[in-house]
């Protein structure tokens, strides 16, 4: 598989939000994170080092070399900026150039800019102007693609294409920000290597790194991850910190930062909200964890029927857990976080499940596209998206809504409603209700299972007691010697074998002796 290593030239303080944008097209687009690293040299270790033109060792290592020009021409070495020794290099290594000019003719510039730009022409480079970073990513996205199709006969599908240009046009500030802001004081926040959830930082720069298998480093650790935008550097103080999605993702309070990030869980015991409901939980934990918490939270608080047959026991969910995950993590991925003043809820009723994302839709999807499955897929933060699918949390934009109707048809339930409420984004999940057994057992899960190999092994008493205890879900010694017209010392015996072989367990203590099924708990 081809990787290209792009080289981001300019000069860093003037165009460091152009340097993002292109950064954080080239990490958030499925297509070009697959072929394309973008190397920026703040983010190199290189930079932590003092070495004059430091900068060209990286630029050796690179393939392509992409320029942006604005109205600075930089600091001067050796007769030139730092940019036109970089433009120089990439020349002689003939490596393909990609120009691009912020602002037309009538921007005012320094003239050693203009006379850089009259060189790059005269040099027979065509460059592109833009006039804003959305312009920027467009002309990078169809650069690098068309480079790739051309040389490596590699492109993304037609769907793939449309989705790339949509996120372009409807990702957020908020996602591309590199260095997180505090609400309060508009300082920076720093969260630092300290405040990171190392398990998950570590397990998402493997799925970037060349060798997953091998051993990683704190300091590749840190590097993969300031490649990706998830990371800062601050030259101030050396140390490296979580940018707004590096937040959301592994650091382990965003709320501390983001207090909009906290989801709220609420359980209610009817079919109207209460001003007490049942069961309630805000959970603080990085997007991962909060997944996870959120669904023990639904499984604790809805209805789980058993099913026997034969010798097994089979628990059903209410609702399947796949379509829930999957709306779920929709609102974390796609909610809009720069509404600081909402959170995601989750609430669930007697009849329904509702997920609350605040934000409409992002710009060109519709209810109707959402209803009928046909929509183009885009996200509203796709630095953000990009790391949830890389931990396996999120899979190709646009799939959910089609799995989402066939996990609920599936498992005898009506498919999920869309709707707006004040300002929200409302996914409904309709419940059975009181007709439970509307829910179809295919994908109900075992919680107690023989395997034939081991009934075969069993007495006809043996048989018996399991059959009891799949029955009344426990059992004393008494009741079972009745029931098999036995001793209680031969039922302690055959309990005694069952024990072995951990189908049952013994609980209490002389009299209050009491047996259950060892069954194994699912976890959602």
């Amino acid at each position: 598989m081809i990787k290209l290593r792009i080289f981001v030239s300019s000069v860093q303080k003037e165009l460091a939000d152009e340097r993002r944008a292109v950064k954080t097209l080239v990490t958030s687009d499925p297509f070009l994170d697959e072929h394309c690293t973008p190397i920026l040299y703040e983010d190199e270790p290189s930079m932590l080092k003092a070495a004059p033109q430091g900068y060209l060792n990286d630029l050796a290592k690179c393939q392509f070399y992409l320029v942006i020009i604005g109205s600075e021409y930089g600091k001067r070495f050796k007769g030139l900026s730092a940019t036109h020794h970089e433009y120089h290099f990439a020349r002689g290594k003939d490596m393909p150039v990609l120009v691009c000019v912020r602002g037309d003719n009538m921007v005012e510039r320094d003239a050693a800019a203009e006379d850089f730009i009259n060189e790059i022409r005269d040099d027979g480079h065509k460059y592109h102007r833009f006039s804003d970073l959305r312009e920027l990513q467009r002309i990078v996205l169809a650069s690098l693609t068309g480079y790739i199709k051309t040389n490596y006969h590699v492109a993304p599908s037609s769907r793939d294409a449309k989705t790339s240009q949509c996120t372009v046009q409807s990702s957020s500030t908020f996602d591309q920000e590199r260095i997180a802001m505090l609400p309060a004081s508009n300082m920076p926040a720093r969260i630092g290597w300290n405040d990171v959830d190392i398990e998950i930082a570590r397990h998402l720069a493997k799925k970037t790194a060349d060798d997953p298998s091998a051993d990683m480093s704190t300091a590749d650790l840190r590097e993969l991850l300031l490649r990706r935008g998830l990371l800062w550097f601050s030259p101030e103080d050396k140390q490296v910190y979580c940018s707004s999605a590096g937040i959301l993702l592994f650091s382990k309070d965003p709320t501390m930062v983001y207090p909009q990030s906290c989801v709220r869980l609420l359980a209610f015991p009817g079919v109207a909200r209460d001003p007490k409901p049942s069961d309630f939980l805000d959970i603080t934990a990085p997007i991962p964890k909060a997944l996870e918490q959120a669904l023990r939270f639904i499984d604790k608080n809805t209805r789980h029927p058993l099913l026997v047959t034969g010798m097994r026991r089979l628990r059903l969910d209410e609702y399947p857990i796949a379509a829930l995950r999957e709306a779920i993590i929709n609102a974390m991925a796609h909610r809009d976080y720069e509404d600081a003043s909402r959170k995601i809820h989750v609430e669930l009723f007697a009849d329904r499940v509702e997920v609350i994302s605040p934000g409409l839709l992002p710009r060109g999807v519709t209810l109707d596209q959402m209803r009928s499955g046909k929509l183009q897929p885009c996200s509203r933060n796709p630095v953000l998206a990009q790391g949830l699918r890389l931990l396996g949390l999120m899979e190709e934009l646009g799939t959910g809504v089609v799995r989402m109707k066939h996990a609920m048809r599936d498992h005898g339930l009506k498919p999920p409603e869309y709707s707006y409420r004040d300002g929200h984004f409302v996914v409904t999940f309709p419940g059975p209700g009181k007709a439970i057994d509307r829910l179809k057992a295919d994908h109900a899960i075992p919680v107690f299972e023989v395997r034939p190999s081991v009934v075969e092994t069993l007495t006809k008493n043996q048989k018996t007691i399991l059959r009891e205890l799949l029955a009344k879900n426990q059992v004393q010694v008494p009741d079972l010697a009745v029931t098999l017209r036995v001793t209680e010392q031969a039922v302690r015996k055959d309990l005694a074998k069952l024990t072995r072989l951990k189908l049952v367990e013994k609980h209490g203590a002389a009299r209050a002796t009491y047996y259950v099924l060892k069954e194994q708990r699912p976890t959602p």
